[in-house]
């Protein structure tokens, strides 16, 4: 699990998308392996289109 924190914490310009992609993926495993819900998926899901409004409102 500190892994998965450590990973997130990388600046963003530093990934590629397909190591987002890759990361999400990992974050959603984990997620579901803790609460075995679709609740997992929509959590997920919601921090995916928060970090997307973030990265674009850094870029503008």
């Amino acid at each position: 699990m500190i892994s998965l924190i450590s990973i997130a914490f990388i600046p963003d310009s530093l990934k590629s998308r397909r190591w987002r992609l890759w990361e999400y993926r990992i974050i959603y495993r984990s997620l579901k392996r803790i609460s075995g819900t679709h609740d997992a998926y929509k959590r997920l899901r919601m921090s995916i289109w928060v970090w997307q409004n973030i990265e674009m409102e850094s870029a503008l």
